[in-house]
């Protein structure tokens, strides 16, 4: 278990949780919130800390809940089917067409991908003008998140990686991949991306 005390002082003492921000990384724990809208209330809380100056506690408590939730979401979708079979790669064994990227899932103007590209931009940052370094986060992170086989098709052998990254903008997020591999070569080719 990973625990995170904040002490935030007063004028904070009369708020709903603003006494003690305590959060307990513990995965079967819930949020230690009053309510679900726990992203509201720490954006209520930052515009608090501007005032009394002490962005650097929020900021902190806010990566580390994002963290939190990611890995939450990681651990969910691992455990949703007992038929996925899991196994984790290297950066070696993927291939990633950028057009992959620069025409569908970054496109704004493509019918189908520019609302993925719109959701990109928003929640990491990304957009065609960085689609490289995209590409290379997923390169750098891929070995750290289980790679589940979910199924085939008439082209090959299925699979999928969520991947818990963040972007240009400081943000984290969950990207899911898809990906294939072809008669047995052992290179997986990346067939979507999208953030969850």
């Amino acid at each position: 278990m990973i625990e995170n005390s904040i002490i935030l002082r007063p004028p904070f003492t009369g708020g709903l949780f603003f006494a003690k921000l305590k959060i307990g990384l513990t995965f079967n724990k819930p949020f230690p919130f009053t309510s679900g809208n726990w992203w509201r209330e720490l954006a209520s809380m930052t515009k608090r800390a501007k005032k009394y100056g002490i962005q650097k506690e929020i900021e902190t408590a806010k990566k580390l809940l994002v963290d939190k939730v990611a890995k939450e979401v990681l651990s969910l979708e691992n455990t949703k089917t007992t038929a996925e079979t899991v196994q984790f790669i290297n950066s070696e064994s993927i291939e990633i067409s950028p057009a992959k990227l620069t025409e569908y899932a970054l496109n704004p103007n493509h019918i189908d991908g520019k609302h993925k590209a719109k959701v990109f931009e928003t929640t990491l940052g990304y957009t065609l003008d960085n689609y490289q370094d995209l590409i290379d986060n997923v390169y750098r992170n891929i070995n750290k998140f289980p790679f589940s086989q979910i199924g085939s098709n008439d082209q090959g052998e299925l699979f999928r990686c969520d991947i818990a990254m963040s972007g240009p903008n400081g943000k984290t997020a969950v990207v899911r991949t898809g990906w294939i591999t072809e008669n047995d070569s052992g290179l997986y080719r990346l067939t979507t991306i999208f953030v969850l």
